[in-house]
């Protein structure tokens, strides 16, 4: 496979961890520039800078977030 960034294709921001799957799963994840913090799925999703972050503490029980 060509790789995307190589190819010409525009880069790609995806702030939803579905639509990363997504992205990856269509052979486009070469092209992927920035992601959600929540994104991590594939694993190589891991090395793409992540562009945002929690907003509040996420460790604990759903109760305790809550």
């Amino acid at each position: 496979m060509t790789d995307a960034t190589d190819a010409g294709w525009p880069h790609i921001v995806s702030l939803i961890a579905s639509a990363t799957e997504i992205v990856h799963a269509l052979g486009a994840g070469d092209a992927q520039a920035g992601r959600s913090h929540e994104c991590d799925w594939p694993e190589t999703v891991l090395e793409v800078r992540a562009l945002t972050k929690a907003k509040f503490k996420v460790e604990g029980t759903s109760r305790e977030i809550d």
